[in-house]
């Protein structure tokens, strides 16, 4: 998908986001140039996937995360930004807290597997929790 714009999609208080690849690991998807903008739930979400590329887009305005990833392999994410991630407003005062941020890579579940992951010259603001959530190895681990 190349120079588009995806406007008011995401369903709230669901990992449904307005861009998603879900199983996808065939051959190579490649995301750039895209403008996705004002859901009411969560940007992107790449699940149990492997081989996109996602370049020069940018996310704002989504609830309670911009860019996700989960159980992925072979993902490069470059110069992209992710603006103005919000708290869920209709959770307030129940005590729940989100792992709210504008990109969060493999540090939604306990035991994700993520592997040949690359984030370079991506931009995170004015996100509510934190602007990268990304889990490190352990000592001496190269993987």
């Amino acid at each position: 998908m190349h120079n588009v714009e995806i406007h008011n999609c995401s369903q709230i208080n669901t990992m449904k986001a307005a861009v998603r690849f879900e199983g996808a690991s065939g051959k190579w998807s490649h995301l750039s140039g895209v403008s996705i903008h004002n859901g009411h739930g969560w940007g992107m979400n790449i699940e149990a996937s492997a081989n996109i590329r996602v370049d020069n887009s940018i996310l704002f305005s989504f609830k309670p995360i911009g860019f996700a990833m989960q159980t992925v392999t072979n993902v490069t994410v470059d110069n992209n930004i992710v603006a103005h991630i919000y708290e869920r407003s209709d959770f307030a005062g129940q005590g729940i807290c989100d792992n709210r941020a504008a990109y969060t890579v493999c540090a939604l579940k306990e035991t994700t597997p993520c592997t040949k992951v690359s984030l370079t010259n991506n931009i995170a603001a004015g996100a509510a929790y934190a602007g990268f959530i990304v889990p490190g190895h352990e000592c001496g681990d190269l993987a």
